[in-house]
């Protein structure tokens, strides 16, 4: 329970305000809150910026097309295209060695035919059952490309282009399977007497 306040008491706690205090004085603004609201603000922007900076530095990159997905969409390319056998065998040469340099780091890219095919240890980072296949019809390619043939032959061309895209798919699977038997080697326990 409250004590008993005398009334005049109350009334004359409360000060009484001037009735000429002109609008001005109440509206007219501080420098410091002005430079406290520009400094927050630009706290915040740079905050902005820091986590938007941090999140593009850390955000996972798309992975790089495989070997076997460039190469696919630029044999889809040619069998779109078409050209002359001897530009075909030329492109599809090209095809063909961009593929082994990215698949298995192969530098045929780099060399001419006969470089290639005079180096001992060419394509012996293929795996073995398809290292023939490809030799010959990288040999293929070459006749057809030195012979000057340039008539169409729009079947040979896809033959050609289907055997690529074939021996390819049959590189990556080998490529595959023995890595998983590596592997499965590597798990495996030393024999121990």
């Amino acid at each position: 329970m409250m004590p008993d306040m005398p009334q005049n008491s109350l009334v004359d706690a409360i000060p009484q305000l001037d009735g000429n205090i002109p609008a001005e004085q109440f509206a007219a603004t501080s420098p410091w809150l002005i430079a406290g609201w520009v400094i927050g603000g630009l706290a915040v922007l740079g905050g902005l910026l820091l986590w938007w900076y941090w999140r593009r530095k850390h955000r996972p990159l798309p992975a790089a097309p495989s070997p076997l997905a460039v190469s696919s969409a630029l044999l889809d390319e040619l069998e779109e295209a078409l050209p002359a056998m001897r530009e075909c065998s030329i492109r599809l040469s090209l095809i063909i060695r961009e593929f082994l340099a990215g698949q298995a780091q192969d530098t045929s890219l780099y060399e001419t035919h006969e470089e290639f095919t005079q180096r001992i240890d060419s394509l012996t980072t293929l795996p073995a059952t398809c290292r023939l296949e490809t030799q010959a019809l990288l040999n293929t390619l070459a006749e057809y490309k030195y012979t000057g043939e340039s008539e169409d032959n729009a079947t040979l061309e896809r033959a050609l282009i289907g055997q690529t895209r074939s021996l390819f798919h049959r590189i990556v699977d080998e490529q595959q399977k023995e890595a998983e038997l590596k592997k499965k080697l590597a798990t495996k326990a030393p024999y121990a007497p």
